[in-house]
Order: C-alpha cells, then sequence, then structure tokens
C-alpha cells in the first residue's frame, strides 16, 4: 500500500492573472482555475495509485474558500478512475499574505498532520508567481529527498526513478522514498474534470485545517525567514530532522532558512544522479541534453 500526497493551486486563468496594489494577486471576479503543472502532479498521483493496489491519495491546497473547487476537480477526477482519494483545504485568515516560505511551512504542516506519506507530488511552479520555490522548501522543511522537474517517472517498491530536464542538462536519479518530486509539463497527460463532474465530489471528501490545527504559528504574513518563526520543536517531521551539513543543528525550519540563504548547491540525500549535456536526443527539448 502506497500513500500519495498532492499539492495544487489556484489561480487566476491565463491572461487575467493581475496584481494589486498590495502586491497580491486580484481574484475577485476573475475567472480560477488549476495551476497546469498541478495538474500533472494530479494525473501522475491518481495513475500510481490505481496501479498499486490499496494506494490511496490526499490531495491539499491552501487558499480562500473558493480554492476548494481545484480540489473538487482533482478529487473528481480520481473517483472517476475508482481511486481512494480525498481532499485537505488549509485556510484561514491568518494565513493571509504568505510568501513561499510561509506557505511551504503551512503546507508541510498540514502534510505531517495527515501523513506519513510515501511520496508527495507538486507542480513545477505555479503560472502565476512562477518562483518554483515552494516544493523544495517544502522538501527541506520535511527533511526528505527532493528532485525538480520530473518528466520520466518509475516507481519500485522502495525508490523512484525519474528523469528530470533542467535548464543546465538532462538528469537522471534514483530516488530513496519517501520523497518529494515536482512534475514537469510533459510528465503526462494533464487531469481536467468540467464543473458539472466536480459537482458530484460529496461533502465530506474535503476536509478543512485551520491555522489553529496547524500548531503554534506563526503564519501567514507574520511568518518571517529570519524571525518570528515557529518553535521547531512543536513541528514534528514524519522522518528524522537531522541533515547531513545543516548548517542549524539539525533543525529543519532552521535548516530550510539557512539553505534559502546561502543558495549554495548540496546534493539531497537519498537522491543518486547522473548529469549529461551536449548531445541531441530525440525530444530533449530545447536545449538538446540526453539521457544516460
Amino acid at each position: 500500500m502506497t500513500r500519495f500526497a498532492v499539492l495544487v493551486k489556484q489561480i487566476p486563468a491565463g491572461e487575467e492573472i493581475e496584481l494589486g496594489t498590495s502586491g497580491r494577486l486580484i481574484r475577485d471576479d476573475a475567472p480560477l482555475e488549476m495551476s497546469a503543472y498541478c495538474r500533472r502532479a494530479v494525473s501522475k498521483a491518481v495513475e500510481l495509485a490505481s496501479q498499486a493496489r490499496g494506494s490511496s491519495v490526499v490531495v491539499f491546497t491552501l487558499g480562500p474558500t473558493a480554492a476548494q473547487d481545484v480540489l473538487r476537480e482533482a478529487l473528481a477526477w480520481g473517483l472517476d478512475r475508482g481511486v481512494e482519494i480525498r481532499g485537505v483545504h488549509v485556510t484561514d485568515p491568518a494565513l493571509a499574505g504568505s510568501d513561499t516560505i510561509a506557505t511551504a511551512q503551512a503546507l508541510a504542516a498540514a502534510i505531517d498532520r495527515e501523513g506519513p506519506f510515501d511520496v508527495v507530488l507538486t507542480g513545477r511552479n505555479s503560472l502565476d508567481a512562477d518562483t518554483g520555490q515552494v516544493p523544495p522548501q517544502l522538501a527541506q522543511l520535511l527533511d526528505l529527498p527532493f528532485v525538480a522537474g520530473v518528466k520520466v517517472l518509475a516507481f519500485h517498491a522502495q525508490s523512484l526513478a525519474v528523469g528530470c530536464e533542467q535548464d543546465d542538462g538532462w538528469i537522471d536519479a534514483q530516488v530513496r522514498l519517501p520523497a518529494v518530486i515536482s512534475c514537469a509539463e510533459r510528465l503526462c497527460d494533464p487531469a481536467k474534470v468540467p464543473p458539472a463532474s466536480r459537482a458530484t465530489v460529496p461533502p465530506e471528501a474535503i476536509s478543512t485545517l485551520t491555522a489553529a490545527e496547524l500548531g503554534p504559528g506563526p503564519w501567514g504574513g507574520r511568518c518571517q525567514l529570519d524571525g518570528g518563526r515557529r518553535d521547531p520543536a512543536a513541528f514534528r517531521s514524519t522522518v528524522p530532522s537531522a541533515q547531513p551539513g545543516c548548517p542549524a543543528g539539525g533543525s529543519s525550519a532552521r535548516c530550510c532558512a539557512g539553505a534559502v540563504r546561502s543558495r549554495r548547491p548540496r546534493r539531497r540525500p537519498g537522491v543518486r544522479s547522473t548529469l549529461t549535456r551536449g548531445h541531441r536526443r530525440a525530444g530533449a527539448g530545447r536545449r538538446g541534453y540526453r539521457r544516460t
């Protein structure tokens, strides 16, 4: 039995993305949809769960009340394929103004509360902010191996074999489970469900988590990288929190802050990879890298 967690985000549709004077996205009266990369994460998680008997999927999103629509769409996709699936909506006024690190901390706490999970799937980045920061921050907070931009994926009992097309080359990696992966556009077909089918998802399939249920905080705009962070002892990861070479004494939250500040490249524990560059292969993309 394998447990999959999927993170999805609701964003303004296409050309409707616009920032207000506060720097936040304008959502009022704008058409909303699931971010395209998140659709791949949902599709792949459901596909993998359908292939392993007894597996299940839990879909998470953080946002206002309207964000439940992306959960209903993800759940409708899974239910239609006979997969055990449910949704968790993380929502609270205290979470307003969350930057990427505050978002990652809230989602990590939700995953920790609902877990443990064998695989956490996210989109490579959202199409509104386009930072790609939350997935690696989440992995650091959970003390899990992380690989980005997965375009090829094979599931094994205790590991994943993945192929990732990066800006500086193609990476083949073997990743120990549990792990966090972010999904590239070409990994699989996207999960798309019309509104009428979303409406058939039973309300009890979605549960809600508030900031108080996540822990003492602080959360949202009050959560800062270097100060105002919640007590690391209150965050109990699903795996041991100590990290080799962590600059802050092994605390996952502090290690994440240190990693974001230093921005030094470091191979994630649990990931073995090879990098090949400079050779053309069919379907390799604009830079022409190949797998090895």
